[in-house]
C-alpha cells in the first residue's frame, strides 16, 4: 500500500466503509479523478461499488459534566434562611410558592426553590424532587 490512501492506484486495496455492508471493510480502487484522488471503490466482500468516502478524523469532544452537588449541604442551607416557619402539608390540590417549608408524607420535611405551571422543585433531604401542585382533580376527598 501506498503511504496516502487517496492517491492509491487502482486495484489497490484500501479500508474504507461500505455502503452495502453498512462497516468498514477492504476495497478495490475503481477508479481515479485526474489529479490522482480515489473517486470509486469496489467491497471485495460484496463486490458493491461506490463512491469512495475516506475517513474523517474524529476530533474529541469536551464532555460536559454537571456540577457535583450536595443536597444535604443545599438542605442545610435553606433550612437556615426558613427557620420559623411553619410547615405547611403536602397535597397535590395545595397551593405552594418559592421559600414556603411543606411537610411532605414521604420524603419528610422541604423547601420550595421553584414553582412553574402545576410543578415545583422541593429540596428534600436526601435530593431535590419534582412535585405537582395545585391540582384539584388528582385528589378525591376522603382518600387522604
Amino acid at each position: 500500500m501506498t503511504e496516502n490512501n487517496d492517491k492509491a492506484p487502482l486495484a489497490e486495496k484500501v479500508v474504507t466503509k461500505c455502503t452495502g455492508c453498512k462497516t468498514v471493510l477492504d476495497h478495490e480502487v475503481v477508479s481515479r479523478d485526474a489529479g490522482g484522488v480515489i473517486e470509486k471503490v469496489k467491497c471485495i466482500t460484496c463486490g458493491n461499488v461506490h463512491k469512495y468516502r475516506p475517513e474523517k478524523e474524529k476530533v474529541p469532544r469536551k464532555v460536559m459534566r454537571p456540577k457535583k452537588v450536595d443536597p444535604a449541604r443545599d438542605f442545610n442551607l435553606l433550612t437556615e434562611t426558613s427557620r420559623g416557619r411553619r410547615p405547611q402539608r403536602y397535597s397535590m390540590s395545595g397551593l405552594f410558592k418559592v421559600g414556603d417549608v411543606i411537610d411532605h408524607n414521604t420524603f419528610g420535611t422541604g423547601i420550595v426553590i421553584s414553582a412553574l405551571n402545576r410543578q415545583m422543585e422541593v429540596v428534600f433531604s436526601d435530593r431535590p424532587r419534582i412535585l405537582v401542585f395545585n391540582r384539584e382533580e388528582m385528589e378525591t376527598p376522603g382518600l387522604i
